[in-house]
């Protein structure tokens, strides 16, 4: 689930509680013990992503952490840093939605295995971790 996507909600939580905690109440009402948050960062001292994590590992989830500042303070917070340093943060963040694609592409691999000798779409792959999915509404 994307947290920026849903501009409606972001706009009120910004409205009644500041933009800082705008990730952090969205992770604080969804979130379960188990989830995966992935939090991206050009800086890595963004006040409303670090709100998001500090919530998130709250709740027991493991981080993963796209940013472009090496020992950031978010760098810190996360279980897991990928650092997409670049000169400038358009090349950072460059390096961070190919990341993110990398990143999709493991996941969908890993419970969904291409079959080497046919190709399928997606959709038609048998799950690897169906109690998973179903567990999880899938």
């Amino acid at each position: 689930i994307a947290l920026s996507a849903d501009g409606v909600t972001v706009t009120s939580l910004a409205n009644d509680f500041g933009f800082a905690s705008v990730f952090a109440r969205q992770i604080e009402a969804i979130a379960k013990q188990g989830d995966v948050a992935v939090v991206i960062s050009t800086s890595g001292a963004s006040p409303n992503a670090i709100a998001g994590v500090l919530a998130a590992r709250r709740l027991g989830l493991v981080c993963v952490g796209l940013v472009g500042t090496p020992n950031s303070q978010l760098h810190g917070l996360v279980d897991v840093p990928i650092v997409t340093a670049g000169r400038t943060p358009a090349h950072v963040q460059e390096l961070q939605l190919i990341t993110c694609h990398l990143l999709c592409e493991m996941v969908e691999d890993a419970l969904f295995p291409p079959d080497l000798h046919d190709e399928e779409s997606v959709e038609d792959r048998t799950p690897v971790y169906p109690d998973l999915l179903r567990a999880r509404g899938g």
